[in-house]
């Protein structure tokens, strides 16, 4: 990674990051997931379970939006929709070569619900990973 002790050269690349941002917020679609616990996890949904028993796909299988805003408090974690998806994949895949099923992994809150609870620091961590790939 680049890095300079220059004002004009932080100034530079701040702005960059302010347009990419500005960019996101007025040219891309944007899924907010809100979720109200003081905790480090969120709850991503894939599917509704229906009266008739059948499931309707939802949340995070259905969306259209390019980014997801994972949201706690007044913090906001704005990632691409692909990447998002991208980190539950080598969840799955990771435990899977352990041993775990599907069906071990995700988890039904009340009855209707069908998800999986991500914890934001393996998703830090994961995301930290792809960077160092990429940079």
């Amino acid at each position: 990674m680049k890095t300079n002790n220059d004002f004009k050269y932080d100034l530079k690349v701040g702005q960059q990051k302010e347009n990419e941002l500005a960019s996101i917020l007025s040219d891309s679609t944007l899924e907010v997931k809100y979720d109200r616990y003081s905790n480090n996890l969120f709850f991503i949904e894939f599917y509704k379970k229906l009266k008739n028993g059948k499931y309707k796909r939802t949340g995070l299988s259905k969306t259209e939006a390019n980014y997801y805003a994972l949201c706690k408090s007044n913090s906001f974690l704005i990632i691409p929709t692909s990447t998002l998806k991208n980190f539950l994949k080598s969840i799955f895949e990771e435990k899977k070569k352990v041993g775990f099923k599907l069906k071990d992994m995700v988890m039904i809150t009340g009855t209707y619900a069908v998800g999986i609870i991500i914890d934001l620091t393996e998703l830090n961590n994961y995301l930290l990973k792809e960077r160092e790939t990429n940079i």
